[in-house]
């Protein structure tokens, strides 16, 4: 199982936001790292590039990689229905 996961939503109806957080849980302490990337949704091909280059995400597993990208496309669609999104 991962040890971290991606919250995505939309802002102002215009950008994609994606925060990744990572757990590194020892004996006496539990730690939680977010990183957040931001981009507007008609450059979402350079969320893809970064992302691409992210060690996290190079580590990811092949599930969680697929899972990413369609709740990107879902987030997407959204934007150009103006439509609510809800991540799954």
């Amino acid at each position: 199982m991962d040890n971290h996961y991606f919250v995505i939503r939309i802002i102002n109806k215009c950008k994609i936001e994606v925060r990744y957080f990572h757990y590194f849980i020892s004996v006496s302490n539990f730690y939680s790292y977010p990183v957040c990337f931001i981009v507007s949704f008609d450059k979402l091909v350079y969320l893809f590039k970064l992302l691409s280059i992210c060690s996290f995400v190079n580590v990811s597993s092949t599930q969680h990689k697929m899972y990413l990208g369609k709740e990107l496309h879902k987030a997407y669609i959204a934007i150009k229905l103006n439509q609510m999104y809800i991540q799954d």
